[in-house]
Protein backbone atom coordinates (compact mmCIF):
# COMPACT_ATOMS: atom_id res chain seq x y z
CA UNK A 1 0.00 0.00 0.00
CA UNK A 2 1.31 3.35 -1.10
CA UNK A 3 0.14 6.47 1.29
CA UNK A 4 1.29 9.41 -1.12
CA UNK A 5 0.10 14.15 -0.31
CA UNK A 6 -3.32 14.00 -0.12
CA UNK A 7 -3.12 17.54 2.24
CA UNK A 8 -2.01 19.54 -1.03
CA UNK A 9 0.65 20.99 1.35
CA UNK A 10 3.43 21.35 -1.31
CA UNK A 11 5.76 18.77 -0.06
CA UNK A 12 6.05 15.38 -1.93
CA UNK A 13 6.52 12.22 0.14
CA UNK A 14 5.54 8.69 -0.05
CA UNK A 15 5.68 5.74 2.30
CA UNK A 16 4.95 1.76 1.97
CA UNK A 17 2.96 0.63 4.78
CA UNK A 18 3.16 -2.82 5.33
CA UNK A 19 -0.08 -5.25 5.30
CA UNK A 20 0.70 -6.96 8.61
CA UNK A 21 1.35 -3.84 10.63
CA UNK A 22 0.28 -4.29 14.11
CA UNK A 23 1.42 -3.44 17.50
CA UNK A 24 4.62 -4.13 18.99
CA UNK A 25 4.97 -6.15 22.31
CA UNK A 26 7.15 -4.44 25.12
CA UNK A 27 10.35 -6.77 26.23
CA UNK A 28 9.27 -6.75 29.58
CA UNK A 29 5.61 -8.08 28.82
CA UNK A 30 7.52 -11.19 27.25
CA UNK A 31 9.73 -11.67 29.98
CA UNK A 32 6.92 -11.54 32.03
CA UNK A 33 5.24 -14.55 29.93
CA UNK A 34 8.29 -16.12 29.78
CA UNK A 35 8.52 -16.04 33.59
CA UNK A 36 5.09 -17.28 34.38
CA UNK A 37 5.33 -20.35 31.79
CA UNK A 38 8.70 -21.33 34.14
CA UNK A 39 6.45 -20.89 36.71
CA UNK A 40 3.62 -23.20 35.83
CA UNK A 41 6.32 -25.63 34.68
CA UNK A 42 8.21 -26.09 37.63
CA UNK A 43 4.71 -26.48 39.72
CA UNK A 44 3.92 -29.51 36.95
CA UNK A 45 7.03 -30.54 38.08
CA UNK A 46 6.95 -30.38 41.48
CA UNK A 47 3.03 -31.78 41.74
CA UNK A 48 4.50 -34.67 39.54
CA UNK A 49 7.26 -35.16 41.82
CA UNK A 50 4.87 -34.89 45.23
CA UNK A 51 2.32 -37.41 43.32
CA UNK A 52 4.92 -39.58 42.54
CA UNK A 53 6.13 -39.78 46.28
CA UNK A 54 2.66 -40.43 47.72
CA UNK A 55 1.90 -42.84 45.04
CA UNK A 56 5.30 -44.42 46.57
CA UNK A 57 4.72 -44.04 50.25
CA UNK A 58 0.95 -45.83 49.60
CA UNK A 59 3.22 -48.62 48.25
CA UNK A 60 5.14 -48.79 50.94
CA UNK A 61 2.13 -48.52 53.11
CA UNK A 62 0.40 -51.27 51.45
CA UNK A 63 3.34 -53.68 51.24
CA UNK A 64 3.78 -53.37 55.77
CA UNK A 65 0.41 -54.08 55.59
CA UNK A 66 0.26 -57.29 53.85
CA UNK A 67 3.89 -58.32 55.64
CA UNK A 68 2.27 -57.62 58.83
CA UNK A 69 -0.76 -59.57 58.26
CA UNK A 70 1.29 -62.29 56.75
CA UNK A 71 3.05 -62.16 60.21
CA UNK A 72 -0.10 -62.27 62.42
CA UNK A 73 -1.43 -65.23 59.95
CA UNK A 74 1.74 -67.68 60.69
CA UNK A 75 1.45 -66.61 64.54
CA UNK A 76 -2.20 -67.47 64.68
CA UNK A 77 -1.51 -70.39 62.69
CA UNK A 78 1.61 -71.57 64.49
CA UNK A 79 0.67 -70.36 68.42
CA UNK A 80 -1.53 -74.01 68.65
CA UNK A 81 2.60 -76.05 68.92
CA UNK A 82 4.20 -73.43 70.69
CA UNK A 83 5.74 -74.17 74.35
CA UNK A 84 3.35 -72.81 77.47
CA UNK A 85 5.50 -69.77 78.34
CA UNK A 86 5.12 -68.61 74.82
CA UNK A 87 1.41 -69.15 74.78
CA UNK A 88 1.09 -67.54 77.78
CA UNK A 89 3.78 -64.65 76.80
CA UNK A 90 1.55 -63.82 73.75
CA UNK A 91 -2.02 -64.34 75.26
CA UNK A 92 -0.95 -61.82 77.60
CA UNK A 93 -0.12 -59.13 75.09
CA UNK A 94 -3.59 -59.93 73.32
CA UNK A 95 -5.52 -59.54 76.91
CA UNK A 96 -3.49 -55.80 77.40
CA UNK A 97 -4.48 -55.05 73.34
CA UNK A 98 -8.17 -56.11 74.17
CA UNK A 99 -8.25 -54.15 77.65
CA UNK A 100 -6.34 -51.20 77.31
CA UNK A 101 -8.25 -49.33 79.97
CA UNK A 102 -7.63 -51.86 82.61
CA UNK A 103 -4.76 -51.11 85.32
CA UNK A 104 -1.99 -53.73 85.45
CA UNK A 105 -3.78 -55.22 88.28
CA UNK A 106 -6.88 -55.75 86.72
CA UNK A 107 -5.00 -57.09 83.70
CA UNK A 108 -3.56 -59.23 86.16
CA UNK A 109 -6.86 -61.41 86.56
CA UNK A 110 -7.16 -62.11 83.33
CA UNK A 111 -3.50 -63.57 81.99
CA UNK A 112 -3.50 -67.24 81.93
CA UNK A 113 -0.52 -68.91 83.69
CA UNK A 114 1.49 -71.06 81.55
CA UNK A 115 1.33 -73.91 84.47
CA UNK A 116 -2.90 -74.15 82.99
CA UNK A 117 -1.37 -74.80 78.96
CA UNK A 118 -0.39 -78.09 78.30
CA UNK A 119 2.62 -78.24 75.14
CA UNK A 120 1.01 -80.22 72.31
CA UNK A 121 3.50 -79.41 69.70
CA UNK A 122 4.60 -83.30 69.66
CA UNK A 123 1.52 -83.47 67.79
CA UNK A 124 2.41 -84.32 63.80
CA UNK A 125 -1.21 -84.82 62.61
CA UNK A 126 -2.78 -81.89 60.45
CA UNK A 127 -5.28 -80.04 63.21
CA UNK A 128 -8.35 -80.35 61.21
CA UNK A 129 -12.35 -81.69 62.30
CA UNK A 130 -11.14 -85.15 60.72
CA UNK A 131 -8.27 -85.67 63.23
CA UNK A 132 -9.80 -84.59 66.53
CA UNK A 133 -10.94 -87.28 67.40
CA UNK A 134 -7.60 -88.40 67.49
CA UNK A 135 -5.96 -85.81 69.06
CA UNK A 136 -8.77 -85.50 72.06
CA UNK A 137 -7.93 -89.24 72.60
CA UNK A 138 -4.37 -89.04 72.31
CA UNK A 139 -3.88 -85.91 75.15
CA UNK A 140 -7.37 -86.17 77.27
CA UNK A 141 -7.18 -88.58 80.20
CA UNK A 142 -9.45 -91.74 79.46
CA UNK A 143 -11.59 -91.02 82.44
CA UNK A 144 -12.74 -88.20 81.01
CA UNK A 145 -13.67 -89.36 77.85
CA UNK A 146 -14.55 -93.08 78.53
CA UNK A 147 -18.58 -93.36 79.15
CA UNK A 148 -20.12 -91.89 82.11
CA UNK A 149 -22.21 -94.27 84.61
CA UNK A 150 -25.13 -92.95 83.93
CA UNK A 151 -24.62 -93.76 79.72
CA UNK A 152 -23.28 -97.33 80.96
CA UNK A 153 -26.17 -98.24 83.14
CA UNK A 154 -28.80 -97.04 80.34
CA UNK A 155 -27.11 -99.15 78.01
CA UNK A 156 -27.00 -101.94 80.35
CA UNK A 157 -30.49 -101.40 81.05
CA UNK A 158 -31.65 -101.75 77.34
CA UNK A 159 -29.47 -104.31 76.75
CA UNK A 160 -31.37 -106.57 79.09
CA UNK A 161 -28.47 -107.00 81.20
CA UNK A 162 -27.74 -106.33 85.40
CA UNK A 163 -26.36 -102.63 86.97
CA UNK A 164 -22.74 -103.24 87.04
CA UNK A 165 -19.49 -101.35 87.40
CA UNK A 166 -17.01 -103.59 85.69
CA UNK A 167 -14.07 -101.28 86.41
CA UNK A 168 -15.33 -100.93 90.78
CA UNK A 169 -15.10 -104.85 90.18
CA UNK A 170 -11.40 -104.99 88.92
CA UNK A 171 -10.49 -102.60 92.09
CA UNK A 172 -10.15 -99.15 89.58
CA UNK A 173 -11.46 -95.82 91.23
CA UNK A 174 -15.02 -95.75 89.90
CA UNK A 175 -15.95 -93.00 86.86
CA UNK A 176 -17.05 -89.58 87.65
CA UNK A 177 -21.21 -88.65 86.71
CA UNK A 178 -19.82 -85.29 85.41
CA UNK A 179 -16.81 -84.66 84.69
CA UNK A 180 -16.26 -82.66 80.80
CA UNK A 181 -13.88 -81.86 78.32
CA UNK A 182 -14.78 -78.93 76.66
CA UNK A 183 -14.23 -77.84 73.16
CA UNK A 184 -14.30 -74.00 72.51
CA UNK A 185 -14.82 -72.54 69.20
CA UNK A 186 -15.12 -68.71 67.97
CA UNK A 187 -18.33 -68.81 66.40
CA UNK A 188 -21.97 -71.53 66.67
CA UNK A 189 -20.92 -72.57 63.00
CA UNK A 190 -17.67 -74.00 64.00
CA UNK A 191 -18.91 -75.12 67.25
CA UNK A 192 -21.86 -77.17 65.02
CA UNK A 193 -18.70 -78.51 63.26
CA UNK A 194 -16.71 -79.95 66.12
CA UNK A 195 -19.79 -81.37 67.60
CA UNK A 196 -20.70 -83.58 64.51
CA UNK A 197 -17.03 -84.64 64.24
CA UNK A 198 -17.06 -85.79 67.95
CA UNK A 199 -20.38 -86.73 68.52
CA UNK A 200 -19.65 -90.58 67.43
CA UNK A 201 -17.12 -91.11 70.20
CA UNK A 202 -17.90 -92.79 72.79
CA UNK A 203 -17.94 -90.32 75.66
CA UNK A 204 -20.95 -88.54 73.01
CA UNK A 205 -21.17 -84.98 72.42
CA UNK A 206 -23.52 -81.87 72.90
CA UNK A 207 -23.03 -78.50 71.14
CA UNK A 208 -23.80 -75.19 73.58
CA UNK A 209 -24.44 -72.10 71.33
CA UNK A 210 -26.01 -68.60 71.52
CA UNK A 211 -28.60 -70.13 68.64
CA UNK A 212 -29.83 -72.46 71.15
CA UNK A 213 -31.97 -71.27 74.03
CA UNK A 214 -30.34 -71.11 77.27
CA UNK A 215 -33.00 -72.78 79.30
CA UNK A 216 -32.96 -75.57 76.81
CA UNK A 217 -29.10 -75.81 76.88
CA UNK A 218 -29.29 -75.99 81.08
CA UNK A 219 -32.05 -78.85 80.69
CA UNK A 220 -30.04 -80.58 78.24
CA UNK A 221 -26.50 -80.71 80.64
CA UNK A 222 -28.89 -81.67 83.44
CA UNK A 223 -30.00 -84.87 81.96
CA UNK A 224 -27.28 -85.70 79.26
CA UNK A 225 -24.95 -88.63 79.43
CA UNK A 226 -22.37 -86.62 77.02
CA UNK A 227 -18.52 -85.67 78.43
CA UNK A 228 -17.76 -83.76 75.22
CA UNK A 229 -19.26 -80.28 75.23
CA UNK A 230 -18.62 -78.23 72.19
CA UNK A 231 -19.42 -74.39 72.66
CA UNK A 232 -18.45 -70.67 72.26
CA UNK A 233 -16.91 -68.78 74.32
CA UNK A 234 -19.71 -66.61 75.11
CA UNK A 235 -22.54 -69.41 75.83
CA UNK A 236 -19.89 -71.65 78.37
CA UNK A 237 -19.15 -67.92 79.93
CA UNK A 238 -23.67 -67.31 80.57
CA UNK A 239 -23.77 -71.24 81.61
CA UNK A 240 -21.38 -71.12 84.08
CA UNK A 241 -22.79 -67.45 85.25
CA UNK A 242 -26.17 -69.33 85.83
CA UNK A 243 -27.49 -69.79 89.51
CA UNK A 244 -27.27 -73.48 90.45
CA UNK A 245 -25.99 -74.20 87.33
CA UNK A 246 -25.50 -77.82 86.02
CA UNK A 247 -21.99 -77.09 84.47
CA UNK A 248 -19.23 -76.01 87.24
CA UNK A 249 -15.49 -75.07 86.69
CA UNK A 250 -14.36 -78.64 89.10
CA UNK A 251 -16.04 -80.34 86.62
CA UNK A 252 -14.62 -79.44 83.10
CA UNK A 253 -11.16 -81.32 83.40
CA UNK A 254 -10.07 -80.25 80.24
CA UNK A 255 -10.40 -77.06 77.72
CA UNK A 256 -9.60 -77.55 73.76
CA UNK A 257 -8.87 -74.37 72.63
CA UNK A 258 -10.10 -74.81 68.66
CA UNK A 259 -7.52 -72.62 66.97
CA UNK A 260 -9.23 -72.61 63.11
CA UNK A 261 -9.03 -69.64 61.50
CA UNK A 262 -11.81 -68.45 59.50
CA UNK A 263 -12.20 -66.53 55.58
CA UNK A 264 -11.41 -63.60 57.63
CA UNK A 265 -7.99 -64.84 58.92
CA UNK A 266 -10.05 -64.44 63.05
CA UNK A 267 -9.96 -67.09 65.46
CA UNK A 268 -11.15 -67.39 68.72
CA UNK A 269 -8.42 -65.12 70.26
CA UNK A 270 -10.03 -62.40 68.33
CA UNK A 271 -13.02 -62.90 71.08
CA UNK A 272 -12.55 -61.10 74.39
CA UNK A 273 -14.63 -63.51 75.59
CA UNK A 274 -12.33 -66.35 74.94
CA UNK A 275 -9.75 -65.32 78.37
CA UNK A 276 -12.53 -63.93 80.32
CA UNK A 277 -14.73 -68.16 79.90
CA UNK A 278 -11.24 -69.60 80.55
CA UNK A 279 -10.26 -67.36 83.55
CA UNK A 280 -13.73 -68.68 84.97
CA UNK A 281 -13.29 -71.71 84.05
CA UNK A 282 -9.34 -71.69 85.74
CA UNK A 283 -10.93 -69.94 89.04
CA UNK A 284 -13.48 -72.63 89.37
CA UNK A 285 -10.93 -75.10 88.73
CA UNK A 286 -7.12 -74.46 89.23
CA UNK A 287 -6.14 -77.98 87.56
CA UNK A 288 -7.82 -77.65 84.52
CA UNK A 289 -5.20 -78.33 81.56
CA UNK A 290 -5.77 -76.22 78.57
CA UNK A 291 -5.04 -77.87 75.04
CA UNK A 292 -4.58 -75.44 71.71
CA UNK A 293 -5.71 -77.45 68.61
Amino acid sequence: MTGEDDLNDGLDYKFEASEDEGVSVPKENEDQSDNEQETEQKEEEKKSKSNKRKNTDKEKLKEKKKRKLEYDTAEKKNIATQTADIIAEKLAQKVKRQNKKLSALELSDLYISKSNIAYTGDWKEERTLKNLPSFLENFIENDVLSKSPKRLRAEAKKAGKKDVKPEEKKGKPARHEHCYALVISMSAIRACDVHRATRSMEAGSMKLISKNRLKDDIKNLKSSRCRILAGTPGRIKRILEVEKSPLKGTEIKAVICDCYLDSKLQNLWDTPDTIRTLRKIIDGNKDVRIYLY
